[in-house]
């Protein structure tokens, strides 16, 4: 009796426990799908809401397809309601979210800025033609263009484009950059997302064996200005994405200036000839140790005020040995971390002889310190631009 009353006892309790511990499982599932309900709700929060075939700002346009999303808004293909003409154009649709649209006020005064220094456009800046709010929504209609240099490499298998279009890209973008810098200008996010074509159209070009998409005409345009900053303007010590990042702001200096755009043009281009991101990194120790790696060591004058300047060894007989301040190897998060700088080339093993010309442009802007990085002006005249290559 007491032996079942004991076994009747021990799988109450182990049902208890199994209940228990269900509805312990139920409730975290629960929890962390509500959890991501709530993410979801808060990235579709304030989006514009629309129909195709609606009209907005009293009439002028009509909606006519949805081009995408992203964390500022949507943007939305519309043309002119006019009897004569039908022009398309592409509209961005800011979030009611009041951060997002004071930056997209920013931008709309910086783009009217350059369009009154640019009056024919001939700079290859996106054209901004008009902007407005409605309800909660801010808007900016932009001319109509094509796919970004990234979409184009991810459609083609991430192989990168023959040398000819390198150098035509890298002309446009070089002089389109230099007169933002004229104009005591820094873009601050320049990237292969950030550069478009301007025209829809497409052809496809051998190349390394194979079949791949080039635009038909290879006029670009310079696109989001939301973190353009003026010489005179406070410098946020966080600009660029990651991985087009230059060494004075990883390392945390708030006098950085037009010189790091310079340093974001080099690693586009590499992109553009390789098909791939030069600085693949994860983290700011993995991108310095990178950058030690491909161009070699940064000296005291570099990391002497950094915010990672306890990373750094001042050690002459370290430096003898190793060739390299940075402790890398010390301060690495992982052994694949390790490997992965390891097996990094440097540019110059990565682009073959015959394109020196190339690799002397691009050792021209990859210069640790800013200053030594040749101006845009002066690299618009570098014999890169000269040569003349066969398809």
């Amino acid at each position: 009796m007491s032996s079942s009353s004991s076994s009747s006892s021990s799988m109450s309790s182990s049902r208890s426990s199994s209940s228990s511990s269900s509805s312990s499982s139920r409730y975290s599932h629960k929890k962390q799908q509500r959890r991501k309900n709530k993410q979801k709700e808060d990235q579709d929060a304030g989006h514009f809401e629309y129909q195709i075939g609606m009209k907005i700002k009293a009439g002028q346009f009509v909606i006519t397809r949805f081009l995408g999303d992203g964390t500022f808004g949507r943007v939305l293909e519309v043309k002119t309601c006019n009897a004569t003409c039908n022009n398309y154009y592409a509209m961005k649709c800011i979030r009611a979210v009041e951060r997002y649209i004071e930056s997209a006020k920013i931008e709309t005064k910086i783009l009217w800025y350059i369009q009154d220094k640019d009056k024919n456009g001939a700079f290859n800046i996106v054209r901004l033609f008009t902007s407005f709010e409605r309800y909660d929504n801010y808007f900016m209609v932009f001319e109509r263009l094509g796919k970004s240099l990234y979409d184009i490499i991810k459609q083609n298998n991430y192989i990168g484009f023959p040398i000819q279009y390198v150098q035509s890209f890298a002309k446009q973008i070089i002089i389109s950059v230099a007169f933002l810098h004229q104009n005591q200008l820094t873009h601050t996010d320049l990237k292969p997302e950030n550069i478009l074509t301007t025209n829809c159209e497409y052809k496809l070009v051998p190349f390394k064996g194979k079949q791949i998409w080039v635009p038909e005409r290879e006029i670009l345009k310079i696109i989001d200005f939301g973190g353009a900053t003026f010489d005179h303007e406070y410098h946020s010590t966080v600009i660029n994405t990651r991985q087009y990042r230059a060494p004075e702001v990883i390392m945390g200096y708030p006098k950085w200036n037009e010189n790091s755009d310079i340093w974001c043009i080099a690693c586009v281009l590499l992109e553009l000839y390789t098909g791939e991101l030069y600085f693949q990194n994860k983290d700011d120790l993995e991108h310095i140790a990178m950058i030690e790696k491909a161009i070699g060591p940064m000296n005291y004058r570099h990391f002497k005020n950094s915010k990672y300047k306890t990373f750094f060894n001042y050690d002459q007989k370290y430096f003898d040995q190793h060739r390299s301040y940075f402790k890398w190897n010390s301060v690495a998060p992982s052994d694949s971390a390790i490997e992965r700088v390891k097996k990094l080339k440097t540019f110059e093993e990565l682009i073959p002889a015959k394109h020196a010309l190339f690799i002397d442009l691009i050792r021209k802007m990859l210069q640790i310190d800013p200053e030594e990085r040749m101006p845009l002006r002066k690299l618009i005249h570098h014999q890169f631009f000269q040569q003349v290559f066969q398809d």
